[in-house]
Formats: C-alpha cells, structure tokens, sequence
C-alpha cells in the first residue's frame, strides 16, 4: 500500500523533552499491489491530526542530534475511490463500508542536521478502517524529510 503525505508539526517548548501537534494530508493504495507507486493511481485521500510528546536523545556533534517521539494519531478519510468502495452496493460485503475516522499511536526517531530533519516512524493503527470487520486496523511506515525553521 504505497503513498506519500505532506505535513506540518509544531514544536512546542525547546527543552530536550517537548510537545509536538501535527497535521499531515496523505493518499495512498487502499487495495495491496506488488508495484510501488508513489504518485499515480491512490485510492485514498485522509487528513490526519497526531499530538504528544517528543525527546531529543542525544547530541552526535554539534549540528546532529538523535530524536524520538510518541504521538496518538486520528486519521479521517477525505476522499475514497468509488471503484474501489462502492457507495450502493447490493452486497452486504463487509470490505464496502469504510469507517470516517480511526485513531492510532506512532513512534519513531529521527536526527537534526542543522535545518533538516529526516524521521522514520510507525504508526499501530487501533481502530478497523472496514466497518465491523475485524483486523482491518492501518499501520504505516512513514520515512519524512522537512525543513526546520
């Protein structure tokens, strides 16, 4: 299920531990494909908020510093292929209805050079994105650069 995103995150104190608020918009391939794509071709669209707490680990010289973070997450879906979940299906199939929101928790660590950040995190999602469909939940990779400023 590739995609990408495109965000914002405040941080909020500057002390080693410090809070963080995110907003992220992001599309991808709700149906499993052996290609990756990173553009074409995404189902669908979610806007997501993350708030929590982030700590800086260690300084590796004087630019560079090692980073972590922990953040619950609610995605809600923006938009969603109608190819893909269709709105008026005659079969009771329980892969059609999608839920509007699901919520997670995210971890990750990351490392400052100067003004870049570079972070790899995963996200658990806790909530099923399929309607009373059991282990449905979305967990994700995500792999960010941004400009700190």
């Amino acid at each position: 299920h590739s995609g990408y995103l495109a965000g914002l995150t405040a941080r909020l104190n500057d002390d080693p531990m410090y809070f963080l608020f995110t907003g992220e918009y992001g599309v991808f391939n709700l149906t499993a494909s052996e290609k990756i794509g990173f553009i074409n071709d995404k189902d669908l669209s979610y806007t997501k908020g993350k708030f929590g707490l982030g700590f800086d680990l260690a300084k590796l010289g004087k630019n560079i510093t090692l980073r972590s973070k922990l953040q619950g997450n609610i995605l809600v879906i923006y938009k969603v292929s109608q190819d893909i979940v269709p709105i008026d299906s005659p079969v009771d199939n329980k892969y059609v209805k999608l839920n509007e929101a699901i919520g997670g928790i995210s971890s990750g660590v990351g490392i400052t050079y100067k003004h870049l950040d570079i972070d790899f995190e995963y996200e658990h999602g806790i909530y099923n994105i399929y309607y009373s469909k059991k282990q449905t939940t979305m967990n994700f990779f995500n792999l960010t650069v941004g400009v700190r400023f």
